[in-house]
């Protein structure tokens, strides 16, 4: 099957992450919101370096609600880091991003 994954609802990227900074770094800061089902710093498969995002995933999709209201505050690994929900691929292309301009 090649599109097998299907998309989780609690699950959200956090882009912007130092090289230094590992899954665990992320379970750790996010775990004040909520319980994490999984976390995941993305590495390159060929040279094993950061790619500098990762994924967490909330057992409670609503948790990404409270994670967005807080969008200026998330620091991990001494970086301001981005939050965003992540998209079913399946419906992603057709919608705007929803958000105010200023």
């Amino acid at each position: 099957p090649s599109n097998a994954k299907k998309h989780d609802p609690g699950k959200m990227f956090v882009g912007g992450l130092t090289p230094e900074c590992k899954a665990d770094d992320l379970r750790a800061y996010f775990r004040q919101f909520g319980k994490i089902s999984d976390a995941v710093a993305m590495v390159d498969k060929a040279t094993g370096k950061a790619r500098g995002f990762g994924f967490v995933t909330f057992e409670d999709p609503s948790v990404i609600d409270v994670v967005m209201d807080r969008f200026n505050d998330h620091q991990v690994c001494g970086r301001w880091v981005e939050v965003r929900r992540t998209e079913d691929r399946a419906g992603a292309g057709g919608g705007s991003g929803g958000g105010s301009g200023a």
